[in-house]
């Protein structure tokens, strides 16, 4: 992915990496990244269904977690509905899916709109994350590199995971 710039550029402490369904889980101390290889769109769903599923076995009950924005990391979070935790969050969809759960306790990160990912983002959002720790954080990436690490094609998100991965113990 050309566009892509880095998030995570230190992937030497990589912990554990998961192969689920074409898909990557990839373990840094507390920071779980959710990647999956390009497939043809019929693929796209199973393959996000299943990373969401395998990395919802990695959440216990009573955890905090951080969840970053994207689409796999929604799939993660609808897993996480009959559970009990409290879920800190800047993607308006990850909130949207948990709003009405009734074991989790939802902090939903302030800022400034993101239209194109349906996420809040800026110092408002960055501010709040200095404040908070997660157990564990999940976050979305568009591709793995050796060299860049783990890269994202969203530029405004860039700050607000960094951040986010900051929380994670």
């Amino acid at each position: 992915i050309g566009s892509a710039a880095p998030v995570v550029q230190d992937i030497s402490k990589v912990a554990a990496i998961w192969s689920v369904q074409g898909a990557l889980l990839v373990g840094i101390a507390s920071v779980i990244v959710l990647a999956w290889k390009p497939v043809a769109a019929s693929f796209a769903e199973g393959a996000k269904h299943a990373i969401g599923v395998a990395a919802a076995e990695l959440i216990r009950d009573g955890d905090t977690v951080a969840l970053s924005s994207g689409s796999t990391v929604l799939e993660l979070a609808r897993r996480l509905r009959e559970r009990r935790l409290t879920v800190i969050t800047n993607a308006l969809d990850v909130a949207n899916a948990l709003v009405d759960a009734p074991g989790i306790d939802l902090v939903v990160l302030g800022g400034m709109l993101l239209r194109g990912v349906h996420s809040l983002g800026g110092h408002l959002t960055e501010a709040a994350m200095r404040d908070l720790r997660a157990d564990t954080a999940f976050m979305g990436a568009s591709a793995v590199d050796l060299e860049h690490g783990f890269m994202t094609e969203q530029i405004a998100e860039i700050p607000v995971d960094r951040a986010l991965r900051r929380m994670a113990r």
